[in-house]
């Protein structure tokens, strides 16, 4: 007995990238989180400047993000554009000094050039950010 064949050609994706900022720092209010470790495959999602990530023009990607923040009052952090906040990929809790994870996910899709993705704080005073992730994952 047979069963249904799937598609042929690759099954696996081929442009993600992980990133990684393992190591703990203080950051101000929009300051961004450095991602210092860069694991990827493909070439539609390249290391970036300053701690960025670099997305290639006309794709749909999908974003995930974690981090670990302690700070006093409000910690909080999201995803940027290019330097402009993506709207919704905001995460925000209530820190009062004690570690809070950070979390979020969004699908972008990039204009006609390279577009520049990073991850930061939003907290409402210096924060010790550690542990932060990005995951990217080409979608189209």
């Amino acid at each position: 007995m047979t069963g249904v064949t799937g598609p042929t050609g690759p099954t696996v994706t081929q442009n993600n990238m992980f990133a990684a900022h393992n190591t703990v720092e203080t950051l101000a209010p929009n300051a961004v989180i450095d991602m210092l470790f860069y694991q990827q495959n493909g070439t539609a999602i390249t290391q970036g400047p300053n701690g960025s990530i670099t997305l290639a023009p006309n794709q749909q990607y999908y974003v995930d993000y974690r981090a670990n923040a302690t700070g006093p009052g409000t910690a909080g952090a999201g995803l940027y554009l290019n330097g402009v906040f993506i709207q919704n990929t905001n995460s925000q809790a209530v820190s009062n000094n004690n570690q809070v994870t950070l979390s979020g996910n969004t699908i972008i899709r990039t204009a006609g050039s390279s577009t520049d993705l990073d991850l930061r704080s939003l907290s409402s005073g210096n924060t010790i950010y550690g542990n932060s992730t990005i995951s990217v994952i080409k979608l189209a």
